[in-house]
């Protein structure tokens, strides 16, 4: 097993998990089925955390999550559940082995492959989206500044010339630097 300082793991938790480790985080009285068979469906979980293990709830939180991983249909790749407790600093070489558990499925199977290149590809759509999006949004902040609702309204002009001219303003601006 890889060593690890336990602080930095701790400190990591609340952090954006990178793309190879999907940890799902729950608490006492956590997430149902509905929201498992959810998070399973979608990639979003690859390990789970039932966190506050200290607390009352806990072993049944983590019984209830391999169940509903149960009921699911059957994958090379079947996320682990752990119970931690940061407040007690318990768990935490559970929830390392099982990262490094599911690194080595990626990088060694061929459905590991394939999920980690969907995940990178996934995530660079991500940016690109959010990118455009806040472009777009300026772009279109800057026209509201002027009369462009009063020129829709008065029918001078219509709402997709205006998207269009947002798009284009926002490339211009990109070609030129």
């Amino acid at each position: 097993m890889t060593d690890y300082n336990k602080s930095e793991v701790l400190d990591g938790l609340g952090l954006k998990p990178k793309p190879q480790n999907l940890i799902m985080v729950l608490g006492v009285g956590g997430a149902g089925g509905n929201a498992v068979n959810h998070m399973y469906d979608m990639g979003i979980a690859d390990v789970f955390v039932v966190n506050k293990s200290d607390r009352d709830g806990a072993e049944k939180v983590a019984a209830d999550v391999k169940v509903m991983l149960d009921l699911l249909p059957e994958r090379d790749w079947r996320p682990p559940v752990s119970l931690a407790s940061a407040e007690h600093n318990r768990g935490i070489d559970d929830i390392i082995a099982n990262i490094d558990s599911h690194r080595n499925y990626l990088n060694q199977t061929e459905d590991g492959k394939r999920r980690k290149i969907a995940k990178i590809r996934t995530e660079v759509e991500n940016i690109l989206k959010r990118e455009i999006l806040e472009r777009v949004t300026r772009e279109w902040e800057r026209k509201l500044s002027g009369d462009v609702l009063k020129q829709i309204e008065e029918r001078h002009t219509d709402p997709y010339t205006v998207a269009a001219e947002c798009l284009d303003e926002v490339i211009s601006k990109r070609d030129r630097g």
